[in-house]
């Protein structure tokens, strides 16, 4: 079983066609119907769009090829083309957008309408800014914070922390 990620209290796992998301809380579990992909595809994250129990709720895989997508009160999957040369190694949604980090660690923005894109973000390192900061290059895990200076640019750095930091509220925007 590969874990490919944690979203909304559940945790996320694969082997080979079969998916199960776990509550954290409450074990309990929840299997999507089989996925059929072909052996090229390889899923490497995934991340649930809103809380199970909602009414709009849906599962996002992301593989090397595409985007699949299960609404919680279906039995089928859709799949979407997915344009990015690199695979993404962790998702966060925040405020209804998704943000990813793939390799090698350059932050993405993912949008599905009115079709599915993958872009890159201008981000200043802070290595570039902060001297003396202890940071682990090889870490994807990343916090986002307003850059006092500029309006217009995100000031990150790389840090030692899980991305679950992220999700527990270290992500801060510009207002």
């Amino acid at each position: 079983m590969r874990y490919l990620g944690c979203s909304y209290g559940h945790l996320i796992f694969s082997c080979v066609e079969h998916l199960l998301l776990v509550d954290v809380y409450t074990g309990t579990k929840v299997k999507p119907p089989k996925l059929h992909t072909n052996s090229d595809c390889v899923i490497d994250s995934a991340i649930l769009m809103a809380p199970l129990s909602s009414s709009n709720s849906c599962l996002l895989l992301f593989s090397n090829l595409f985007i699949f997508q299960w609404q919680v009160v279906t039995n089928s999957w859709t799949d979407y083309p997915l344009v990015s040369e690199h695979f993404l190694i962790q998702i966060v949604l925040f405020k209804g957008q998704m943000f990813a980090i793939d390799f090698p660690q350059t932050l993405k923005t993912i949008s599905l309408a009115p079709q599915p894109n993958v872009q890159e973000v201008d981000v200043v390192w802070g290595e570039d800014i902060v001297v003396g900061l202890n940071y682990d290059p090889w870490s994807p895990a990343l916090i986002l914070q307003p850059n006092q200076l500029s309006g217009q640019r995100w000031r990150s750095w790389k840090t030692g922390l899980s991305l679950s930091a992220l999700i527990g509220g270290a992500l801060h925007f510009l207002a």
